[in-house]
C-alpha cells in the first residue's frame, strides 16, 4: 500500500518542483536583463554621484536584486501551487506582471538614463504595486504574502534613495 501511495504522490512532487523552478526562473530572467542594462552605468556613473549617507555601495544591487527576485519566485510558486487552476490568481499574477515590469523599468531608468528622479516615480508606483500584491496574495497563501516584504522594504529605502540623489544631485 505505501508502495503504491508514494508511486502517485512522485508525479505531483516532480510537478511542484519544475512549478517551483519556473516560477523562480521568470523572475531571474527578468532580474538578470535588469542586471545587464544597468551594470556599466551602474559602475560608470553611480559612483560620481553625490550620495547621503544611508546610500549603499554599487555591489549590493546586485545581489538585493536577485535575491528579491528569488523570494518573488517562490511567492508566485505558492500562490500557483494553491491555484493551479488559476481562478483565485488571475489579480495575483497581474499584480506579478507589474511588479516584474516596474523592477525592471526602474534599473533601466535609474542607471542606463541616469535619472534619479525617474527611478523615484518608478520606485513610489513599485511600492504601491507590491503593497497592492501583498493584500492579493495574502488571501491566496500568507507564506507568498510575507516573502514580498522584504521587496517592499527595499523598495522603501530605494525610495528614500531615489528622492535624496535627486536632491543632492538636481542635474543628473
Amino acid at each position: 500500500m505505501d508502495k503504491k501511495k508514494s508511486q502517485t504522490e512522485n508525479p505531483k512532487r516532480g510537478m511542484d518542483i519544475v512549478m517551483l523552478g519556473s516560477s523562480i526562473g521568470l523572475c531571474l530572467i527578468v532580474g538578470f536583463g535588469a542586471i545587464f542594462f544597468s551594470n556599466a552605468n551602474l559602475n560608470a556613473w553611480y559612483p560620481t554621484l553625490v550620495k547621503p549617507s544611508f546610500a549603499p555601495p554599487t555591489w549590493l544591487f546586485g545581489i538585493a536584486w536577485i535575491v528579491l527576485y528569488l523570494l518573488l519566485g517562490c511567492s508566485v510558486y505558492l500562490t500557483r501551487r494553491d491555484d493551479p487552476g488559476m481562478r483565485k490568481a488571475n489579480t495575483a499574477f497581474l499584480l506579478l506582471g507589474a511588479l516584474l515590469l516596474l523592477s525592471f523599468l526602474w534599473n533601466v531608468l535609474f542607471f542606463p538614463l541616469r535619472s534619479p528622479l525617474a527611478g523615484f516615480i518608478v520606485i513610489v508606483l513599485l511600492w504601491v504595486a507590491i503593497g497592492a500584491a501583498y493584500l492579493v496574495f495574502y488571501r491566496l497563501n500568507r507564506w507568498a504574502s510575507w516573502l514580498l516584504i522584504p521587496m517592499w522594504l527595499w523598495v522603501t529605502y530605494l525610495g528614500f534613495l531615489c528622492y535624496w540623489l535627486y536632491v543632492l544631485n538636481p542635474s543628473a
